[in-house]
């Protein structure tokens, strides 16, 4: 057995140009330089390095046809890839990448392009695969990266103008610990829980209004969805004016009459404002998709069931309701996802006060990275919020495929 596996070692060196074998190794060399580089320069290096060449190389074990293809491949691309995240983190410089890339493309494809091209049988109409590059690109560097440095600064002390302090587990643990944290979870939850429900209520109730003959319904329907585009920035800053205490709108109508509603100062008041905020907003993205639902049910259905049910109720409850089940549990993951972000309305709005009264967990997770520069326990907080997205959502995708099968 030993002896077979020499020969073969044995055949597939020897039918391997020299040249190719040579620059393969200079590359993967040159890839393994840059892995030492990173050490010596800071922890995310080696672990994005790591895995990055285990994976690429893992892959190209499955895929390529040649050990000689894989050792060129893997050292060409490690070298690429470090001289352009050293280039992002200014640890090199802009001319050295540029000779890097240059001279690795050129030797190689001088050396070994005609070669590559047989080897992995490229033919002229794969030119189209080129096309895919700027986007893999943008995956890789605004993905990939800070998604792998977000886990590397998770278990360190970042903070700006200091050295990282590796601190292991102490961000998780100090995490659990954390009474803000606890605080900012329940109204996140609150908040989930009232705007996504009234929201779906709301848009479910005036999409069945719009799903009748009626008079200037594209006007409606248009007028309907304007809050829609409206950037939540801007929305937080209308709604300040609008919830003015001494002078707004609303309490601007009310105080001739002796009332005075403290929407901003009082704390449960401060919230029901962001809610209603979210709720004006996001109730035309729930009827949009519900109506588009209503729509794509078969009339077929309703003939058939309007000789056992009566209209109205009973046939809303019996057939409109089980064949929107899909659409309905779409709508609210899209936004129970989105709820779990809401930023941009309480930070313009209240600014997680008055005191504590309204700090969602995202505000309150900016807050620690942005303005206190708590880097590493702003990344735990981040991928602990990442978690518990993925088991919703899969908990969900699971209630889909039920329903399908």
């Amino acid at each position: 057995m030993m002896n077979t596996g020499k020969k073969a070692i044995a055949a597939i060196v020897s039918s391997t140009p020299w040249h190719i074998w040579g620059w393969g190794v200079l590359f993967l060399i040159a890839g393994i330089a840059a892995i030492i580089y990173g050490l010596v320069k800071g922890f995310s290096f080696l672990l994005i390095a790591g895995m990055v060449y285990f994976l690429w190389t893992a892959r190209g074990l499955l895929l390529l046809k040649h050990w000689a293809w894989l050792t060129a491949l893997c050292g060409f691309s490690v070298t690429l890839l470090f001289s352009l995240l050293g280039l992002l983190q200014g640890s090199v410089h802009i001319g050295i990448a540029l000779v890097v890339w240059i001279l690795a493309g050129a030797l190689i494809w001088y050396f070994t392009g005609t070669a590559m091209k047989q080897a992995f049988g490229v033919k002229s109409e794969d030119v189209k695969f080129l096309f895919l590059l700027p986007a893999t690109v943008w995956v890789l560097l605004f993905t990939v990266f800070p998604f792998f440095y977000g886990v590397r600064t998770s278990f360190y002390k970042v903070q700006i103008g200091r050295v990282d302090k590796f601190v292991g587990l102490t961000n998780f643990i100090r995490l659990f610990k954390d009474y803000k944290i606890h605080n900012s979870v329940k109204l996140t939850f609150i908040f989930i829980i009232v705007t996504v429900v009234i929201e779906i209520l709301l848009g479910l109730l005036i999409a069945l209004l719009f799903n009748q003959k009626l008079k200037h319904l594209k006007t409606y329907r248009t007028i309907m969805l304007m809050p829609l585009f409206a950037t939540p920035v801007a929305i937080g800053f209308l709604f300040l004016t609008i919830f003015y205490e001494e002078g707004g709108p609303i309490n601007g109508f009310l105080i001739p009459f002796g009332y005075k509603i403290p929407w901003l100062s009082h704390p449960n008041w401060s919230m029901l404002s962001v809610m209603l905020v979210d709720i004006w907003q996001w109730t035309p993205f729930c009827f949009l998709v519900i109506l588009a639902g209503l729509q794509s049910l078969p009339e077929e259905i309703y003939q058939a069931a309007a000789l056992d049910y009566a209209p109205g109720w009973q046939l809303f409850r019996k057939i409109t309701l089980p064949m929107l089940q899909p659409v309905l549990i779409i709508v609210f993951l899209l936004r129970l996802i989105e709820a779990c972000k809401i930023f941009d309305i309480p930070s313009r709005l209240t600014r997680g006060g008055p005191g504590t009264a309204t700090m969602v967990y995202s505000l309150y997770t900016y807050l620690t990275g942005m303005k206190y520069f708590d880097l590493g326990y702003a990344s735990v907080q981040g991928f602990a919020l990442l978690v518990v997205m993925m088991i919703i959502v899969t908990f969900f995708f699971k209630r889909m495929r039920q329903i399908y099968e």
